[in-house]
């Protein structure tokens, strides 16, 4: 036993293989999580390309519907046109569903053209339809002014959503070392 040490008092070595499996364990809690909320977001996936089909199936789907029901399973803009052309191949080589193939090729021709307003802030949406309303006003031109400021605004939502990653893991970085401090001020 060290001279300058109590009995029962923790090492050095002994804190710092605390801190180490307390690292592990919080590692592999996050694994943990990110694998079900991977889970979560497929099982979301699916059920919304289930519903989708459903709902062009009754003849009940409006074509802003397909953004509605994305809303409510949590689909990506990516993800929705995914599921449209899936949704497109099941139907084109199924025989018991291709006379759905038009009304789900006019969803796809739809979304592509108003996808860039979709996710757009309600602010912007409601001005680029107040100027498409306008006359003497190129549609065309206003699409591609819509997926301009898409890709931005979602360039940023990406840097937005990096940065808050790169907070939490400085945070978790401090927590650790002001840990390691305070058991070397304390147990020293």
């Amino acid at each position: 036993m060290d001279e300058g040490k109590q009995p029962g008092t923790p090492g050095m070595n002994d804190i710092i293989s605390i801190i180490i499996l307390l690292t592990v364990y919080l590692i592999g809690l996050i694994f943990i999580i990110l694998t079900i909320n991977d889970i979560d977001r497929s099982s979301k996936k699916r059920k919304y390309e289930k519903k989708l089909k459903e709902a062009i199936i009754n003849g009940s789907l409006q074509n802003n519907d397909i953004c509605l029901l994305a809303e409510r399973w949590s689909a990506s803009h990516e993800h929705i046109k995914s599921a449209l052309l899936s949704v497109f191949n099941d139907f084109l080589t199924d025989n018991n569903f291709s006379h759905h193939v038009p009304r789900v090729r006019e969803l796809i021709t739809w979304y592509e053209k108003y996808a860039p307003f979709t996710e757009l802030p309600e602010d912007i949406k409601q001005q680029l339809q107040n100027i498409i309303s306008l006359p003497d006003v190129s549609e065309s031109e206003v699409q591609l002014l819509a997926t301009s400021l898409h890709d931005i605004y979602n360039s940023c939502q990406k840097k937005e959503k990096l940065a808050r990653r790169i907070n939490y893991v400085l945070g978790a970085v401090s927590i650790a070392s002001f840990c390691i401090s305070l058991f070397q001020i304390l147990f020293k």
